[in-house]
């Protein structure tokens, strides 16, 4: 089953637990990430097209965040079509950021951080970044995944975030959250669509075949994928569909492509609050499992 990145929970208290989980999944990240992949040589640089109309392509631009004078960082945009079903598509522009690595002789293969949501930016946790111990040897490339924050179209829903915060300050019944939650995310469709926003191209199988032609487009032969909470369920499609450009893959805090989130959150979040958060390691010739 797909995601859109327009869902939201079913009521606020879901979402606050939601939110409050993210923040133990990202701690968890940062003291699970290190020491994981193995080293190569040096990095290719990348390729980028010559005609400004081919698609997919990368265009140079100016990062939306500042960073410190010793780390050295490249951001850009990945120009893709939204729809590839269709071939008058229009484009839409993935924002992208490469943190060089403080190697002279760096490895060729990237690390790639997938962050959760569905729906959250990686620009915004990027600060956490600068120094990781990732750098030693690779690039890190944080990846803005379409409709998310820094990338275009932001498929930003305000009316979601108006009706999230009522639930919280108001003394509503349970129904009356939904009934208000449910109204203001059919509004917030119903805008979007208005724009010529096609939402049935925001989803995991998409997201997933952006990465690829951004690996493509980039010049790499391989790269290893970051991944935690939605960011897995993204690594896991890659996996299947676009397997030949991956070195290793680490999953943090797994979201399976077969489960549904919005319709089971406490089956999903109950059984692995209680033993731990899984962790998977996959490598070209071998897996292996964690639990923190």
């Amino acid at each position: 089953m797909l995601y859109q990145w327009s869902e939201r929970q079913a009521t606020g208290r879901k979402w606050g637990l939601f939110l409050g989980l993210q923040v133990i999944l990202t701690c968890v990240s940062l003291l699970s990430g290190s020491g994981v992949l193995s080293l190569a040589d040096e990095m290719p640089s990348p390729h980028l097209p010559v005609s400004k109309s081919e698609v997919p392509r990368f265009e140079k631009a100016s990062c939306p965040f500042s960073f410190p004078s010793d780390v050295e960082v490249a951001c850009g945009y990945l120009v893709v079509r939204e729809n590839r079903q269709l071939l008058d598509s229009s484009t839409i522009r993935l924002a992208v950021a490469i943190i060089s690595s403080r190697s002279d002789h760096p490895a060729p293969d990237p690390v790639v951080f997938l962050t959760g949501g569905p729906g959250q930016s990686a620009f915004e946790s990027v600060g956490l970044w600068f120094h990781t111990p990732f750098l030693d040897q690779r690039d890190f490339i944080l990846f803005e995944q379409r409709g998310t924050r820094y990338s275009e179209p932001w498929l930003d829903c305000p009316e979601v975030d108006t009706a999230l915060l009522d639930s919280f300050t108001t003394a509503s019944s349970l129904e009356e959250e939904v009934a208000g939650e449910a109204s203001a995310a059919k509004a917030c469709r119903d805008r979007l669509q208005s724009q010529g926003i096609d939402l049935s191209a925001y989803n995991s199988k998409a997201s997933a075949t952006d990465l690829e032609e951004l690996r493509q487009v980039l010049g790499y032969d391989k790269w290893n994928l970051y991944a935690i909470s939605y960011g897995t369920r993204l690594a896991l499609t890659v996996m299947r569909d676009h397997p030949v450009g991956l070195r290793s893959v680490v999953l943090d805090s797994i979201y399976l492509p077969q489960a549904s989130f919005y319709e089971e959150f406490t089956l999903l979040v109950r059984p692995t609050w209680i033993v731990g958060w899984p962790i998977l390691i996959w490598r070209e010739h071998s897996t292996t499992q964690l639990r923190v």
